[in-house]
């Protein structure tokens, strides 16, 4: 590439919150408009409700006695217990496919922590079924009442 400053990076990241959009000015604003500040508040906002959301998920699936572990392959396993998390203690026997589908959905959407922001109106319902379903095993309208106001607030108008 020509200019040698040039990332894929879309944002700068501190501390776990976006303090600059790289493509505001080229991108963003011709949609967002002149205040960039209040879009990076935006996306700070639905960031941490996204990642409360995919905990809310996790918490549905420990209830269950599955428990997923981001950094050990082959991430779910039958106790909370990190230091029993080898391949030999994986989680096998799956209550169903739509759990196993439960399970997929979370490790897709926490290993794609900007899902938010790319296809927002997807993910947020591909969340709401998630949790639709795992809050009570059937697919019936019940997640929000039975996530935080956050997680709520994300979910909100995908079903």
């Amino acid at each position: 590439m020509n200019n040698a400053d040039h990332t894929f990076e879309a944002v700068v990241v501190e501390n776990g919150a976006v303090v600059d959009i790289k493509a505001y000015d080229t991108l963003c604003k011709k949609c967002h408009g002149d205040d960039k500040n209040a879009l990076i508040s935006t996306i700070n906002e639905r960031k941490s409700q996204y990642e409360s959301a995919l905990k809310t998920i996790e918490k549905l699936l420990a209830e269950k006695g599955i428990y997923y572990d981001e950094e050990r392959y082959p991430y779910f396993y039958g106790t909370p217990n990190a230091e029993e998390h080898t391949f030999a203690n994986a989680f096998k026997d799956w209550p169903s496919k739509d759990v196993l589908g439960a399970a997929y959905n979370l490790n897709l959407l926490a290993r794609e922590p900007g899902a938010f922001v790319h296809n927002p109106e997807y993910v947020k319902q591909i969340i709401y079924d998630t949790i639709d379903f795992l809050d009570d095993g059937v697919l019936n309208k019940s997640a929000e009442k039975s996530v935080p106001e956050d997680v709520k607030a994300f979910i909100q108008g995908a079903r």
